[in-house]
């Protein structure tokens, strides 16, 4: 089991702090999602850890190697953007083998939901069957880590406990 631990990370804009002292520490085998309004820095963060923004600090390791640079991070996290990002003009099928090792390469080429597209480029798929793909990718890519339940608020993380927590940050009805 491998650990991913970010501690004591900021990011601020034109002298306003987006993240202030975030920690975040998840296990291999867990789930761990992130939920914050638009705005509140879901993104920055996401792209700190994966290393193409960098924090005005940071303390980022992988068990007991501090990432410093995108190197390190290579096999370790995998960060699917919401913006999409595969070339538009590479088939889906040579796309793969770049993202995959061998044997997930060939899992993802035989599975059922990917076997329609490999033919194709990106440029030539509707933004859904995008996301899929990129998501297929990045779920069989070989990193120990995909980040996906905190809240970030004022620039904070909270831990959620129960549904009332996320009745009272709005994120659920209150009538549930």
């Amino acid at each position: 089991m491998s650990k991913l631990h970010i501690d004591s990370l900021t990011k601020s804009y034109d002298g306003k702090n987006t993240l202030k002292d975030i920690y975040l520490g998840c296990e291999t085998g867990k789930i761990v999602g992130i939920l914050g309004r638009n705005g509140a820095g879901k993104s920055t963060l996401l792209k700190i850890i994966f290393g193409t923004v960098k924090g005005d600090h940071q303390y980022i390791r992988v068990d007991d190697k501090v990432l410093q640079n995108q190197w390190d991070r290579k096999n370790k996290i995998a960060y699917l953007p919401q913006d999409f990002f595969l070339p538009k003009g590479v088939k889906i099928k040579n796309l793969i083998p770049i993202f995959c090792n061998e044997e997930n390469s060939k899992k993802l080429i035989e599975s059922e939901m990917m076997k329609p597209l490999l033919d194709e480029t990106s440029r030539n798929l509707s933004g859904g069957e995008k996301k899929v793909v990129e998501a297929l990718l990045i779920i069989f890519s070989d990193s120990q880590f995909i980040l996906l339940d905190y809240l970030l608020s004022d620039s904070y993380l909270k831990p959620i406990k129960d549904l009332k927590e996320l009745q009272q940050y709005n994120y659920l009805p209150k009538s549930i």
